[in-house]
């Protein structure tokens, strides 16, 4: 064939509104609850099925420009409000919850066909030279837009309370396993876009009166053994082990003028013993290769597992965008009353670009990044506005963004004319921000928030916290 577009689009949107108001003598609540799961996968898929030990197909595409492309749309507006309005007790509990689950995947799968070779081959229309263009795409665009609103107000008590939550556990995957290929170009870009925007806002009035507004970003889990049980530490890539003993054992070797305490230290680092004269390996043995899947977590791959890959140029690229935004407010008007805001955002994203592989090329460009969604637009933001009104009057705002993302850029081994590029790189250049959420430095500490706490006895406090404590690393 002269082109062959293999392509998978997933599309899904969730507009969801709930509300209630309660008005009683005595007692009135309003409860409203809105909860989305989006999940599914989109897959576009060329060769064996990896998870079956009997899939023994043997496919062969002779083609010259060859097209994976995976894309999966998850967009949902959802919307929770109500009012508790009374003579006595006047109560309101919004609620608001979006899961995010699936994978989108776009793969040349193959295996060992027991002699030496791989089941799965791309050539160009002759069956015997090179394609000219074989590109691989897997994109994903999340957007939650999500808006709480609670009112309690009573004559003698009034409470209201809102929790906004978004989960982001969907993963992105661009890969070649097990594979022979020969072309000009081979292009395998993993892409996510993941946003969030989080609406919470209370209110309450009464002689005793309560307002809190509660908002939970949380992308990935943080822990690297997911659900399924795989180990996401041990699964950046099969040749792991390989690449830690570069890093580790052969580092004398290639530095002499490391010093017997820099030895030392290395070693008591690393838990390996360190020969001055070992001789560093420039190969690697990488079989069939092995699929990813890091089930639970927030991850963005494109990578090259195994089988044997002769192109002119390859291009392994994983991009992850990011922006979580929280809008937090609080009001309460009574005698006796307290108004606070909680907002939490907790990023875990993983961002992979690896090349294990009997690789022949003369130009390689290998990167991964974690990226702000735009200039103007943060990965983290947090921004809130609190009013207490009354006799006794507490106010509480307490902020807190905190990111430990994962980026690994890395190949093995390479061979190739000694004219073209090999470039490796790896970044996290996320930023966060509270209070102040444009870009720059702020111009005052007060820059971005606002609270106001009036009474005869009036107690404000505000805590915010950020942490950035990402782990990058780009190797050869």
């Amino acid at each position: 064939a002269n082109n062959l577009t293999v392509a998978s689009d997933r599309r899904q949107e969730a507009n969801v509104a709930a509300g209630a108001v309660g008005i009683g003598g005595k007692v009135g609540i309003g409860f409203g609850m809105a909860v989305n799961i989006v999940g599914g996968d989109s897959k576009a898929l060329i060769g064996n099925d990896l998870s079956d030990a009997a899939d023994t197909r043997t496919t062969l595409v002779n083609v010259t420009d060859l097209t994976l492309d995976a894309q999966r749309l998850e967009n949902v507006n959802s919307h929770a409000f109500g009012a508790g309005i009374s003579g006595g007790f006047g109560g309101a509990a919004m609620i608001d919850v979006t899961e995010f689950r699936g994978e989108t995947r776009a793969a040349i799968h193959g295996k060992s066909n027991g002699v030496g070779g791989f089941r799965t081959s791309i050539r160009g229309m002759d069956g015997i030279g090179a394609a000219s263009n074989v590109t691989l795409s897997a994109q994903e665009i999340l957007d939650a837009r999500q808006f709480a609103l609670g009112i309690g107000v009573g004559a003698k008590v009034g409470v209201g309370v809102v929790a906004n939550v978004v989960l982001g556990r969907s993963q992105v995957y661009s890969e070649v396993v097990g594979a022979d290929i020969k072309a000009g170009l081979l292009d395998i870009d993993a892409t996510s876009q993941r946003q969030s925007d989080l609406t919470s806002i209370a209110g309450a009035g009464g002689v005793v009166s309560a307002a809190v507004s509660i908002g939970v970003a949380l992308f990935g889990q943080g822990d690297t053994t997911a659900d399924d049980g795989t180990n996401a530490e041990d699964e950046f890539d099969p040749s792991r082990s390989a690449v830690n003993t570069v890093l580790q054992t052969d580092t004398a070797s290639f530095n002499s003028h490391l010093s017997s305490e820099d030895i030392a230290a290395i070693e008591a680092d690393s838990g390996s013993t360190i020969e001055r004269t070992a001789a560093p390996a420039n190969s690697t043995t990488t079989d069939v290769g092995k699929s990813l899947k890091i089930s639970g977590e927030s991850v963005t791959a494109a990578r090259i597992s195994g089988g044997v890959i002769d192109v002119d140029t390859l291009n392994v690229n994983s991009r992850a965008l990011l922006h979580n935004n929280q809008l937090l407010g609080a009001a309460q008007v009574s005698a006796v009353g307290i108004a606070g805001v909680i907002g939490i955002t907790r990023m875990y994203d993983m961002s992979i670009a690896t090349v294990d592989s009997n690789l022949t090329a003369d130009n390689v460009v290998v990167g991964a990044t974690i990226e702000n969604v735009s200039d103007e637009d943060a990965a983290g933001e947090s921004k809130s506005v609190i009013v207490g009104l009354g006799g006794v009057s507490v106010v509480v705002n307490y902020v807190d963004i905190r990111a430990e993302n994962r980026v690994v850029a890395g190949v093995t081994a390479a061979s190739g004319s000694d004219t073209g590029d090999l470039i490796v790189t790896a970044a996290d250049t996320t930023e966060l921000r509270i209070g102040d959420v444009d870009p720059g430095r702020p111009d005052s500490a007060t820059d971005g928030s606002l609270n106001v706490n009036l009474g005869s006895a009036a107690i404000s406090v505000s805590y915010g916290y950020v942490k950035k404590d990402s782990q990058v690393d780009a190797w050869l």
